[in-house]
């Protein structure tokens, strides 16, 4: 019964994307990482006033696409760390006190209306 509640919750479904997703940029980086090191000769006699290589260029298109996928997880690690701190909505409000702010908008307002009704 728990077991089943788990595996339907978003947060599981979360976690799993999680976990694929991980896996997923883990394979990518080890892939550019084992590029980098075929082309480490090519790395090491770059001249500058010469053009690159067309290996380097694809070493550092996949750099570029390592960083942006590492990107990604870094915003779902923190989305995951956030839902684990505030798992309701209701935990966020009251931990922000975003409805005592939204009382003090509406005072303003209601603050504002009162003075240009009088004048």
């Amino acid at each position: 019964m728990i077991r089943e509640k788990m595996r339907n919750s978003k947060l599981f479904k979360f976690l799993f994307f999680y976990l694929i997703y991980s896996l997923i940029t883990l394979a990518f980086i080890l892939f550019t990482i084992n590029k980098l090191a075929q082309n480490i000769d090519l790395l090491k006699n770059y001249n500058s006033n010469f053009p690159v290589p067309h290996e380097l260029q694809v070493c550092a298109n996949f750099g570029i696409v390592s960083v942006f996928l590492l990107v990604i997880w870094l915003i779902i690690l923190i989305g995951l760390m956030l839902k684990a701190m505030f798992p309701t909505k209701k935990a966020l409000k009251s931990s922000f006190c975003i409805d005592e702010l939204q009382d003090l908008g509406k005072m303003l307002t209601d603050i504002k209306k009162g003075v240009n009704n009088e004048q």
